[in-house]
């Protein structure tokens, strides 16, 4: 397996399920109207066309591939090789601050490029500014700085056996200038930052100070994880009196322990970016080590230890979702129980955060479905939870947009998870929420559409297989017209569902590809008429692979096309 394989996904990286055995049910049954419709050992026969049947529950319950509505994952293709243990270096001391005016520094030059190919840490001189806001003389505002660069270099080679590359830090003595918070993307991408540290010393009244760290995250790996530099959290404002030592100690004191949080929650989420169960694990073990030891987790100042219990939830539901066979209800069950203690006890620091929001109710979704993953078994089916999974995603939407903090992570999330409920509904008995399903898969496609963030594309790929899925249903009960104006709206959601996976380029996604969408993207085009179009679609998409000839016999194995689209198995 390589680097980009162990990219992690939006459901949580598994193989997909194997093909149902002799005896298994249909899910959902296809309607009271189809014609033709045959069910056999292992197939399923739709006029002339067999399919496997295995395939039939992805038209049939319209792809519901997975359970668990993830919360958050990240979207890094680095690959760790090496645990490490939480940053023990000692750093430098910080600097007594103090409010006494000294002449403006000589101007540092402008930064050069930080080099590619390794992690980039960037630490920009701190803003002075007096009490109406204007810039003001401080030395202490290059001190500050220079102690926060000091301080992550000496974690170098821990970093940099976590992110599986070397690290780089900058402070202001290599040229970093003040950044203003609407500089900071820009900033960090010019100078070529993964990670952006700034902030502002303010002078709050005649004796007291304030120090504003910010932290801007650009590293692929992180940049979901962008509300740790929120001012809510590591990003919190630190008062100090300059003529009281005991309040400057104090404010030093908050100041590491958030930079050590920071320093440790980076490494947790490089090994979440893994995507396989060792990494969840990884992940969680130092989640659950900053929980256990961090002064700041422990801290009374609830300065954002929501967003670690964010974390640590997500990383046990992610860690019991990549889990199989029978260590996913033994185990599995155990690691549900952890995330919701996380999720809880986050709630306790902030109870309108609607991420953590999201966070309960993709954990109530997997538990109510856990022990039939891929399908959906209304006999099975918890509807208790899933309803109070329901109220949780809408409470999250709901919440107003400035109190979301990463709003489009926010909404789509909570749509793929509504989208998944109503569409269980459906199946399981009132077709009237079938509308909405689709209501909710498309408004995840909308919203992907305007920032198409790859650690939100796998929402985005199963809104456009569920829709398609959903559509051949409608097809199914409408008799298999052909052509037909719903095999125009399937054929552009498998098309968008492969491209998507490609885009993604790990395991999970390429055999979600090989052996789903493309096999039901080429019957759609044959059913459609459209059938002199398969082995330019085949031929254009085997050439992403080493060996094209096996990647179209794999395809084409994968379902039994009609007598009349035969001719594209040599194209």
């Amino acid at each position: 397996m390589n680097d980009e394989e162990r990219s992690p996904t939006e459901e949580p990286e598994r193989e997909p399920p194997p093909p149902p055995k002799s005896g298994d049910t249909i899910i959902a049954e296809v309607g009271d109207d189809a014609r033709n419709v045959v069910v056999g050992k292992n197939v399923i026969q739709i006029g002339t066309l067999k399919i496997p049947l295995w395939l039939a529950y992805v038209i049939a319950a319209g792809a519901m591939i997975a359970a668990v509505v993830v919360v958050f994952t990240l979207a890094s293709t680095r690959r760790v090789e090496q645990a490490v243990t939480a940053p023990t270096d000692t750093p430098t001391p910080t600097p007594t601050p103090t409010a006494t005016s000294t002449p403006t520094p000589t101007p540092t030059p402008t930064p050069a490029v930080m080099s590619d190919g390794e992690f980039n840490i960037a630490v920009a001189e701190f803003e002075a500014l007096d009490q109406q806001g204007q810039p003001a003389d401080n030395e202490n505002a290059r001190e500050f700085a220079r102690t926060i660069a000091g301080f992550f270099a000496s974690q170098k080679n821990e970093l940099a056996g976590i992110v599986g590359q070397p690290v780089t830090v900058w402070g202001p003595d290599m040229g970093v200038p003040p950044v203003a918070e609407d500089e900071a993307p820009q900033r960090a991408e010019a100078i070529n930052a993964d990670v952006l540290i700034y902030g502002a010393l303010r002078q709050i009244s005649d004796s007291r100070w304030r120090i504003q760290p910010k932290f801007y995250l650009n590293d692929p790996a992180v940049q979901r994880a962008t509300e740790l530099g929120g001012e809510h959290a590591l990003g919190a404002a630190i008062d100090y009196r300059p003529d009281n030592s005991a309040s400057i100690r104090e404010a030093n004191m908050t100041l590491r322990m958030r930079l050590e949080a920071l320093a440790q929650m980076l490494i947790g989420l490089s090994y979440f970016t893994w995507g396989d169960a060792e990494g969840y694990q990884k992940a969680t073990e130092t989640f659950q080590q900053i929980v256990d030891d961090s002064a700041w987790a422990n801290a009374e100042d609830k300065s954002g230890q929501e967003i670690l219990y964010l974390f640590l939830g997500s990383s046990y539901l992610q860690e019991a979702g990549a889990l199989t066979g029978e260590e996913r209800l033994t185990k599995g069950r155990q690691l549900l129980d952890k995330a919701r203690d996380a999720f809880e006890r986050g709630l306790t620091y902030n109870d309108r955060y609607a991420r953590l929001l999201n966070g309960q109710a993709a954990l109530l979704f997997a538990e109510a479905r856990w022990d039939t993953p891929g399908s959906i078994d209304c006999a099975q089916t918890d509807f208790d939870k899933i309803e109070q999974a329901e109220a949780l995603f809408k409470q999250a939407l709901a919440m107003p947009e400035a109190e979301k903090l990463s709003p489009l992570d926010v909404d789509m999330v909570a749509n793929a998870g509504l989208g998944r409920i109503y569409l269980t509904y459906a199946v399981c008995g009132d077709p009237d929420y079938l509308q909405q399903a689709k209501e909710r898969y498309q408004a995840v496609i909308d919203l992907y559409s305007q920032r198409p963030l790859r650690h939100l594309t796998w929402n985005a790929l199963f809104a456009h297989a569920e829709l398609a899925g959903m559509l051949f249903s409608s097809w199914v009960q409408a008799g298999q017209p052909s052509p037909s104006p719903l095999l125009d709206e399937i054929i552009p959601h498998y098309r968008s569902a492969v491209e998507l996976a490609l885009a993604l380029d790990t395991e999970t996604s390429h055999a979600y590809a090989q052996q789903r969408f493309m096999p039901l993207l080429l019957f759609a085009l044959c059913q459609n008429g459209q059938a002199e179009e398969i082995p330019a679609e085949l031929e254009q998409f085997s050439l992403h692979y080493p060996d094209p000839e096996q990647i179209r016999i794999q395809v084409l194995s994968a379902i039994e096309l009609p007598e009349e689209c035969q001719n594209v198995q040599t194209p």
